[in-house]
């Protein structure tokens, strides 16, 4: 009986034996060698640049989007004779989504912009993306969610074709006179008072015509294929699409002002 019960006993001796001949997370003595091999041949990793944000942020879908998110980063610069292409890149970096010189602008010659220097302290990234701007005479686009820099030509685009409702902006007041409460003799006359319309300041349409060709890309309102129109209840109006937005600002500020 006891030779039998020792039998298991063995077995489960012999076990961590085998288990643990590698002493634990080192490799085994047979295998040390080929382990050594192994490692002396592998080469080290290759350093990968860190990714990029605008590849992890999702991509603004409107100029003004982007422009949002630009105005909420604050940014502390010094530039000293920094080339063009540099200062766009470093926005680019900063930005968290991709921002580039056009294709347009780089064809005619990118290079030929003078370097900058600029000295500015907690500023909005936004404000200093207008400052290069204006600084290199270049303009901006959005295009498949990159933020171009480029020439004022190319970020004109061509005219679209918008129709603004502006029927809040023209109707007229009613005007719905009250009853007399006034006390009157016996058998005196009454006479109901009608009611009127009261013009607003917007009731004619050209008004609202003339004041957007006023504020609104003066000069660009003689090119060819834009033009405005407008009635009652809508104003129709072929122009580039910076345009639009000027547009779009003042139809809601006169809305605001009512």
């Amino acid at each position: 009986m006891r030779a039998r019960s020792m039998v298991p006993a063995l077995l489960v001796l012999a076990l961590p034996f085998t288990v643990l001949a590698g002493d634990g997370d080192k490799p085994a003595p047979a295998a040390k060698p080929a382990v050594e091999k192994a490692l002396k041949e592998k080469k080290p990793a290759p350093e990968t640049a860190p990714v990029p944000a605008a590849l992890v942020r999702p991509a603004p879908k409107s100029l003004d989007e982007a422009m949002r998110r630009l105005a909420r980063v604050r940014v502390t610069v010094k530039f000293a004779d920094m080339p063009f292409a540099d200062v766009v890149e470093y926005i680019h970096r900063v930005a968290g989504f991709n921002v580039m010189v056009s294709p347009v602008l780089q064809n005619k010659g990118a290079e030929g912009i003078r370097p900058i220097t600029m000295t500015l302290n907690d500023v909005s990234l936004k404000q200093l993306t207008e400052l290069v701007a204006q600084f290199s005479a270049t303009k901006f686009k959005l295009e498949d969610g990159v933020l171009q820099f480029t020439t004022p030509e190319d970020a004109r685009g061509k005219p679209v074709l918008h129709i603004y409702s502006i029927a809040d902006l023209t109707m007229r007041l009613r005007n719905f006179p009250g009853p007399d409460i006034n006390l009157r003799p016996s058998g005196a006359d009454f006479e109901d008072e009608p009611e009127s319309d009261a013009p607003n300041a917007w009731s004619d349409p050209q008004k609202v015509v003339d004041m957007i060709q006023r504020l609104c890309a003066e000069d660009s309102w003689a090119d060819k294929d834009v033009s405005i129109t407008a009635d009652e209840n809508k104003l129709v109006v072929r122009q580039y699409p910076e345009v639009h937005r000027q547009i779009a600002k003042l139809i809601w500020m006169l809305r605001s002002a009512r």
